[in-house]
């Protein structure tokens, strides 16, 4: 139970991150870093169809396109 509430608390920390209108370049990279590995482990441990881990792939396209427009 921890262990699925700190994924969780990531999940909105890398979240938080990108969709700020001030995050700077490092914020960005630091969410697509957090997503990626949470999105990795999803997979793993949830598996691909699970609504947590469909849900943390879809920030992590959103993080990684914020980092995109922003280099």
């Amino acid at each position: 139970e921890s262990h699925e509430f700190a994924f969780r608390m990531r999940s909105i920390y890398a979240e938080t991150l990108y969709g700020d209108p001030d995050a700077t370049l490092s914020d960005l990279q630091e969410a697509v870093a957090i997503l990626e590995e949470l999105a990795r482990t999803g997979r793993r441990v949830f598996g691909t169809a699970h609504p947590t881990t469909e849900g943390l792939e879809v920030h992590f396209q959103i993080a990684r396109a914020a980092l995109s427009s922003c280099t």
